[in-house]
């Protein structure tokens, strides 16, 4: 089990998007809002004061989510809906008895802090799977979003052009939206009835109050929705968005690397452009060259003495944007390790080669005149869209030049070294949908093309699907995936193979199992991102949760799931254990929870570094999690660890989220984490004796230290400045060395080792 602890981040509004139902969709009883066509369009101001508004028809019959399941929302809300030929206009009405303790905090649009606000959420595919946010919070910060095959969680890196103003009035807050047919996909047709949720946040009572009634046992979110009627003869509208960028900026390297820098501060200029085009109403083409990152935040420096590579999350706005529907079966990993087709960090990537340095060349006497720290996009494209059937495809297309090292030597020569061979990277991604909630049966093909002698080819493919009942009773999921590499060895391939099925329909008892295996020689690397070969995996989960306890807590749950693991050649247990995680949401706004995992002893083919599999001791952890009211100026968010195994490795740790709010404006956050670990088993080399190479491991103790600070102010909502810094330190030491041996356990150095792990 490698991932055992998932915490739930909540948010200003949809973050309670609800989960598990127990209606169908056709059995919900949906609130109807009208809309109303206006030859003129009202001023997006917030002020709702314009007399065609008075034309629209009032909808004020919210009801709470949460803290009240069910019942009239506290406070009044009225929603109006007008439209014309270019656009749809809604203004939201929130009266309030209490308005000088209505929360206003600004912040930078798409990042959500806890504040009053209103979220609007359109359904206009009308399919009950896809719908699309907007929000503006009672200070006029903008959020936008997008929900994909009826799940509850919103991809905030989709963008659109859209309008939203919030006002103050004496007897609460308003909002005004406008939102282009643009931003919305639809079909051609002479009435149109879409998908539509109001959603009102209170924060100082933690209440959501929505105009459709939605249990919070509800699984999916879109198919949940009310109705939007009153739509007639409009047309769907194609995207035209071209965005040109010019960069300045400089890096300056340490003065004591070695081998040294020709210049320790390397300018660097940039230009290029980005642009959207709609190619239909529902197909979109977008293009960039030479894309901007100079946006693109930093990731946060981490240790790994693990096997596996760390999975950084993608931040490069171009590969945001419009690529969830390359995401396929298992790319979040969940219970099992993650199997990713597409993984938007392989393109750009740092060079494979950029720590190396050609045959002959002297590092303590030579210098770098310049070395790419990321490969270089050429340009990229991107075709995405979605039929009136539902049908869902997108393809992808990028080109990236050679990264080349330019190094002197100590005669003052230049040398070129090639770090990273030109290379073409393709994905086509289909989606069918099925009959079902959030239900699909989907392809995907991804190749690479590299130009170089001895480089390696790598094409791969997938089938994967969803299959949900309308109530959740029925939850399955699948993928069957190959991977195939072209060096000059020879062709490698592999299979992958995943299935899960569960039930989510019950209010209280859910479950789900699942097994999924992986042969020799599948790798979704080079496109991808997988891990491991060889073995098998299988679990079972259950949740006990009650959404309504009572007393001080506002719900509770406990989750337990049980694994086994194994090495298929030869046949051995890589692991089987257990988690157990009680999780407790308080009416005070506070969280709770914690995770107790445990791995009995087994064998590990993965640590050794392919010099044979590693008899891994029974071994535990303990997580926690506290986390405070986020509505307070000051919050914070706490995760101890304690950590242990049979080998008499010893640790403790603790990560934390400090967040102040300084008036309405400025936000601070401090993350502070230590982690301390002594007498930990592990690989720390690889030797030779007599020609033949082995592992050596060792005990090992080893401290990190790590302190990020994130900055914001906000000076009106489209304008912002923030600010980032990180310090990272770290030590490992080495003591006892021993050699891995064929039975899995350790033993002496057949010679002593010399090297520096």
């Amino acid at each position: 089990m490698r991932s055992v602890l998932s915490s739930l981040f909540v948010g200003l509004i949809w973050s309670v998007a609800p989960t598990w139902s127990q209606q169908s969709p056709s059995q919900v009883s949906r609130s109807v809002i009208q809309a109303t066509r206006t030859a003129i369009p009202p001023e997006i101001d917030g002020q709702v004061d314009e007399v065609v508004w008075s034309q629209a028809v009032v909808f004020d019959k919210f009801i709470q989510f949460k803290p009240d399941e069910g019942k009239p929302a506290s406070e009044r809300t009225e929603a109006r809906v007008l439209y014309d030929n270019d656009a749809l206009y809604i203004a939201v009405v929130c009266y309030d008895h209490k308005p000088d303790r209505i929360l206003r905090r600004l912040s930078r649009r798409d990042r959500v802090v806890e504040s009053d606000g209103v979220g609007i959420a359109i359904d206009s595919y009308a399919d009950r799977k896809t719908s699309f946010l907007f929000v503006v919070n009672a200070a006029g910060v903008k959020s936008d979003g997008l929900f994909q095959n009826d799940g509850g969680e919103p991809d905030m890196n989709w963008d659109a052009l859209w309008e939203g103003v919030a006002a103050t009035r004496p007897d609460g807050w308003s909002v005004e939206f406008r939102i282009p047919y643009q931003a919305l996909r639809f079909a051609q047709g002479e009435v149109q009835t879409w998908g539509i949720l109001v959603n009102r946040h209170i924060s100082r009572t933690a209440e959501d109050a929505m105009s459709n009634a939605i249990p919070r046992s509800a699984t999916g979110f879109t198919s949940q929705f009310g109705t939007l009627e009153g739509i007639r003869n409009i047309n769907p509208k194609k995207t035209r968005l071209i965005t040109p960028y010019a960069l300045g900026g400089a890096t300056r390297w340490p003065l004591d690397a070695e081998p040294a820098w020709e210049h320790a501060l390397v300018p660097e200029y940039r230009a290029g452009l980005d642009a959207q085009i709609g190619v239909t109403s529902k197909t979109i083409l977008t293009m960039t060259v030479n894309p901007d990152f100079g946006q693109v935040e930093a990731d946060q420096a981490q240790l790994n003495l693990t096997a596996f590579e760390t999975f950084f999350p993608e931040k490069r706005p171009f590969f945001l944007e419009g690529t969830e529907i390359f995401r396929t079966v298992g790319a979040l990993g969940g219970d099992g390790p993650r199997t990713e087709m597409f993984y938007t960090r392989r393109i750009g990537r740092r060079p494979e080669g950029y720590e190396d340095f050609p045959d002959g060349f002297d590092e303590s006497k030579g210098e770098i005149r310049s070395n790419p720290v990321a490969t270089p996009i050429l340009a990229a494209v991107k075709l995405s869209g979605k039929r009136d059937s539902g049908f869902a495809y997108g393809l992808l297309n990028a080109l990236t030049p050679a990264t080349n090292k330019r190094l002197l030597t100590a005669t003052g020569r230049e040398v070129v070294y090639e770090t990273s061979p030109a290379g073409r990277y393709s994905v086509a991604r289909f989606q069918n949908p099925l009959k079902g909630a959030g239900s699909y049966i989907g392809g995907i093909v991804t190749g690479l093309n590299r130009n170089g002698i001895g480089e390696t080819d790598a094409f791969s493919g997938a089938l994967d699907f969803r299959y949900n009942t309308d109530d959740y009773r029925i939850s399955t999921e699948g993928v069957l995936a190959t991977t195939r590499r072209l060096t000059d060895e020879g062709a490698e391939q592999g299979h992958h193979l995943q299935l899960r099925y569960g039930s989510f329909n019950h209010p209280s008892l859910l479950w789900q199992v699942g097994v999924q295996g992986t042969s020799k020689g599948f790798d979704a690397g080079d496109m991808g991102f997988s891990q491991g070969d060889n073995d098998g995996f299988g679990f079972v989960w259950t949740q006990y949760r009650n959404l309504n306890p009572g007393g001080k807590m506002q719900q509770f749950s406990i989750s337990a799931v049980t694994w086994h693991s194994r090495v298929f050649r030869p046949s051995k247990i890589f692991e089987q254990g257990f988690n157990l995680n009680p999780q407790i949401q308080w009416k005070n706004q506070w969280l709770t929870a914690f995770a107790l995992n445990v791995n009995t002893a087994g064998y590990d083919p993965y640590e050794s570094r392919d010099h044979g599999l590693y008899r891994k001791p029974l071994n535990a952890q303990l997580f926690g999690v506290i986390r405070s009211d986020a509505r307070k100026p000051f919050s914070f968010t706490a995760n101890p660890l304690l950590s242990a195994d049979q080998y008499g490795k010893r640790g403790w740790g603790l990560e934390a989220v400090l967040n102040l709010n300084v008036g309405s404006a400025t936000q601070f956050a401090l993350e502070p984490g230590v982690n301390f670990t002594k007498n930990e088993t592990g690989f720390a080399d690889e030797d030779t004796f007599q020609g033949q190479a082995y592992a050596v491991f060792g005990k090992r103790n080893v401290d990190y230290t790590n302190l990020t600070l994130r900055g914001i102010h906000t000076f009106k909502p489209n304008l912002s400045l923030q600010v980032y810094g990180q310090y990272f330190w770290a030590r490992g030491v080495y003591q006892g060395l021993q050699k891995l041996l064929t039975d899995g356990k350790l033993g002496a150095l057949p010679k002593p080792y010399s090297g520096n792990p």
